[in-house]
């Protein structure tokens, strides 16, 4: 379901005509998060994902989907 939001992300940058830098600083966080989620280098804890789903509304359902997937670790839900 990684896959799944980062392309939810990706497709809405698009679409916003965002880079990936613009994007971060949207939700306030630094732009080497975002790369390194992308790369799978890192997986999205909870204030990056309440970040974006605050943020971009329209990605709320994604984020949520992430949320409730097996492959999202337990701690990405109750970071703070």
């Amino acid at each position: 379901m990684l896959k799944k939001l980062i392309e939810e992300i990706n497709k809405m940058q698009k679409l916003k005509g965002l880079s990936g830098r613009q994007f971060s600083k949207a939700i306030g966080k630094d732009p080497s998060l975002w790369s390194k989620i992308k790369n799978g280098k890192a997986l999205p804890g909870g204030k990056f994902l309440r970040a974006v789903a605050s943020k971009f509304p329209e990605l709320r359902l994604a984020v949520y989907d992430y949320m409730a997937s097996s492959d999202s670790p337990e701690e990405s839900l109750i970071k703070t």
